[in-house]
């Protein structure tokens, strides 16, 4: 059982999203007809087949690679300390690898790429880790940082979370597809999806899903959580007592905030142009 402490909203959004993948082969923000992660595959294969320039940026697109960007291929292509048939001899290690060896990181120096390319390789891994598929977790509460396998640990445990509560929607279906591509589509969903998009899906049949989306940032960047407030007990207290004395009616008490809450340059400025047009201004 996972150890995570998620956010209130996540069981009912795996739920939702459930009842959609059950009976949906694609969607908004999802396609498994043919996902992400068959072309990523489809593409590697084909480099390491016949590894060219073209084929191995060929890989890294916006229809088969969430770091597609982060270099791209040609920076990948660049630092690898090798020619382009090592660079196809080092892919197919890490994706028959019976685990995940940290010196790869010496050899591609942009690890995010990096633990995409192994995530979705090598079968024996059970969560493709990625930028977006970190910070969908985050939103629904499972943080990740650090190193590659402080990463994967929590993505395992929140694969285990999803078993869990949904089991594996898309088993015996015509679009069955390994829980990992679930996990995937869900992140991509999750992270990409604007607000437009979620606000035309509400009123359809499978609305429910996309209401727990809605009030999400709709950026690449990942969507918002709640707001959280730390370490506030001074401000508060502070405000208190501000109110208590009238310091918010009473300008000329600048023993509260700091003496800098209040605006002096306003009563300066205003006495300037009263100065210049009598009558004109009146200071309260």
């Amino acid at each position: 059982m996972s150890s995570l402490t998620l956010r209130p909203r996540t069981d009912p959004l795996l739920r939702a999203w459930k009842d959609i993948i059950r009976n949906e082969s694609s969607g908004a923000g999802f396609e498994f007809t043919h996902s992400r992660q068959t072309k990523f595959k489809e593409r590697v294969d084909a480099f390491c087949s016949d590894p060219s320039s073209e084929s191995f940026d060929d890989i890294w697109t916006t229809e088969t690679a969430v770091e597609h960007s982060n270099p791209g291929g040609t920076m990948l292509r660049n630092t690898f300390d090798g020619d382009l048939n090592e660079l196809a001899a080092v892919i197919q290690t890490i994706r028959s690898a019976p685990e995940y060896n940290q010196h790869w990181e010496e050899r591609f120096t942009w690890s995010w790429a990096l633990w995409e390319l192994y995530t979705r390789l090598n079968e024996s891994v059970p969560v493709i880790l990625t930028s977006e598929s970190s910070a969908a977790m985050s939103w629904l509460g499972a943080s990740t940082s650090g190193t590659f396998r402080e990463r994967i640990r929590v993505a395992e445990q929140f694969k285990e979370h999803y078993c869990s509560v949904v089991g594996h929607p898309t088993q015996g279906t015509p679009h069955e597809t390994p829980i990992k591509t679930e996990l995937d589509e869900l992140f991509h969903a999750i992270q990409t999806l604007t607000k437009d998009d979620v606000a035309a899906e509400i009123k359809g049949p499978y609305g429910g899903f996309y209401r727990y989306l809605y009030g999400g940032s709709g950026t690449t960047g990942g969507r918002t959580g709640s707001v959280e407030l730390v370490d506030i007990a001074s401000v508060v207290r502070a405000y208190a007592s501000g109110e208590a004395n009238d310091a918010y009616d009473k300008p000329k008490k600048p023993e509260f905030w700091g003496g800098t809450y209040w605006e002096n340059w306003k009563e300066a400025y205003a006495e300037h142009v009263q100065a210049e047009n009598p009558g004109t201004v009146h200071i309260r």
